[in-house]
């Protein structure tokens, strides 16, 4: 019993140095890893459950950076996270910017995301820092969210 006690702890110790947080009860992780984005990587992720009456639970939307060691530095970054319901109303949350270097890897959390949304939601998430030209540049999608076994009409 110590042993996986200690191994689950060791795991989720090397989940938050890559920056994903702890796994949530009663909600899923999902999220979308751009592994060739502009001389680094980048990626977004989230927890989705179920809120009921064709509604998803979105929280835990965090934005990371990470670049190699012979390019290191992540300058005056931003990061932003679109949601997009199935009507076609956008959502759109920011973090704030960031002047300075960070080197190896960089994290925003945007808990201006936290909220119901309709099952069938769909995201994006963006950043910009240096690398990026100074622009909004998209680290991925991910359509048609919802729980697992929820009918989205």
């Amino acid at each position: 019993m110590k042993l996986n006690k200690r191994i689950a702890g060791t795991a989720l110790s090397l989940l938050a140095l890559l920056g994903v947080a702890a796994p949530r009860a009663n909600a899923a992780a999902t999220g979308q890893y751009n592994g060739i984005f502009y001389s680094g990587n980048a990626a977004f992720n989230m927890y989705i459950s179920n809120a009921g009456s064709g509604m998803i639970n979105l929280s835990g939307y965090r934005v990371t950076r990470g670049m190699p060691a012979w390019n290191a530095q992540i300058c005056d970054y931003q990061s932003a996270g679109i949601l997009q319901i199935p009507n076609g109303y956008a959502y759109y949350n920011y973090s704030g910017f960031h002047n300075g270097c960070q080197f190896y890897s960089a994290f925003d959390d945007l808990p201006g995301a936290t909220a119901s949304y309709p099952a069938g939601t769909n995201t994006s998430g963006w950043w910009v820092d240096v690398n990026t030209g100074g622009a909004f540049k998209k680290i991925g999608d991910l359509t048609n969210l919802n729980w697992l076994g929820l009918d989205a009409s």
